[in-house]
């Protein structure tokens, strides 16, 4: 976000103060970004298998070592929640993940309930923020009836992806074509600056 900031600040202070090292400086930074997103896409269009594998690792790390329950909620419970209330979803996998959630398990004890998993993996009621299930003996007993306990979060995002595959490029689309005018028109707006110094030190 900061490196986008000063990129955009670059590419303001060239065009107020008509400066040709600020423009020329703005679309260098706009086509190593491109090239980096380019070589993003490509590198995980050749290594799918092992990207999925890693950003898979990923969200279970986080899950097992950070997901807790209990009122003392961090920043990971806090978004684990949301996407798990918002796509009707249950862990990476499954619920089983949650076995393997070391503060889940340590607080689930102390509370002495049983829980088996958090009220985010229960069908909801309500407003999906505020976790109420449907079924309050969700969390103790989820069935395919009450639950998402089967419903990986992982293969459900790949599924809407896949679903919404044309959305998705088009958006890549669309975004690659607006950085591509952004590089051509700072470059044009700096050759007409420079126009303009040669014409004015000429005449």
């Amino acid at each position: 976000g900061a490196f986008i900031l000063i990129i955009s600040f670059l590419g303001y202070c060239g065009a107020i103060k008509e400066s040709r090292v600020l423009l020329t400086a703005y679309g260098i930074f706009l086509i190593i970004i491109f090239a980096l997103q380019i070589t993003l896409i490509l590198l995980c269009t050749l290594y799918k298998s092992q990207a999925d594998h890693h950003s898979k690792g990923f969200l279970k790390s986080t899950l097992s070592k950070y997901y807790t329950t209990g009122d003392n909620k961090d920043a990971v419970t806090l978004s684990w929640d949301l996407i798990m209330a918002q796509m009707s979803c249950c862990g990476v996998d499954g619920y089983e993940d949650f076995r393997t959630a070391r503060l889940f398990v340590e607080k689930s004890s102390a509370e002495g309930l049983g829980r088996q998993v958090p009220e985010s993996c229960c069908i909801l009621t309500g407003d999906h923020l505020l976790l109420n299930p449907a079924d309050p003996s969700c969390i103790i007993s989820p069935t395919q009836s009450n639950s998402y306990l089967s419903t990986g979060c992982y293969t459900k995002f790949s599924f809407m992806v896949t679903e919404n595959l044309n959305l998705v490029i088009g958006a890549v689309v669309v975004v690659a074509a607006t950085q591509m005018l952004a590089i051509i028109f700072s470059f044009c707006l700096c050759r007409a600056v420079g126009q303009e110094r040669d014409y004015y030190y000429k005449y």
